[in-house]
């Protein structure tokens, strides 16, 4: 199960914990996943390749690779591509059904997660993918979080009790 730690596991340098798997990005970029699999979400896809970050909620996993672009699996698999050749992403974090990412300049990409892949963010994710630059980004069940450079916190959700910042945390 989710916590058995694997025997092949090497040195990691990040860990992510889905519903009832967890995943983990090992030191020579490679990924590893353990613990429950109904979609696939254990499954780390053949010829994937090095990664930079790796990410799991619910039942789905998501690195970047090492080109910069983002691979998921699990619930709705798919393949995104680098911003740009010139904008890799360096920083993801799944959500219940989105999935928030980082370029390298710390502009936010909202992606709506779906069976079948990806869609179009909402209107609330989008006016946080205008603002920036962030230092890093969380995502939860209903709600996402950005850190501005200034420490303050940014976040959009469908559940006000969960998108509130604290007065003293927001901007």
């Amino acid at each position: 199960g989710q916590s058995g730690v694997p025997a092949e596991l090497g040195p990691c340098v990040m860990i992510a914990a889905g519903d009832n798997h967890t995943a983990a990005l090992r030191s020579d970029g490679t990924a590893i996943c353990w613990g429950a699999n109904q979609t696939g979400q254990a499954t780390v896809p053949e010829g994937l390749g090095n990664c930079v970050s790796i990410s799991a909620a619910g039942n789905r996993t998501a690195v970047i690779r090492n080109d910069g672009g983002i691979s998921g699996w699990g619930y709705g698999a798919y393949q995104l591509p680098p911003k740009s050749e010139w904008r890799p992403y360096v920083d993801i974090s799944l959500g219940a059904y989105y999935i928030t990412a980082l370029d390298d300049q710390g502009q936010s990409s909202i992606f709506a997660q779906t069976t079948s892949g990806v869609g179009s963010p909402s209107a609330e994710a989008t006016a946080a993918e205008a603002g920036g630059p962030y230092l890093s980004v969380a995502g939860g069940t209903t709600a996402a979080l950005w850190l501005t450079p200034g420490g303050s916190l940014v976040s959009v959700g469908r559940d006000p009790r969960a998108q509130k910042v604290p007065h003293s945390l927001g901007p």
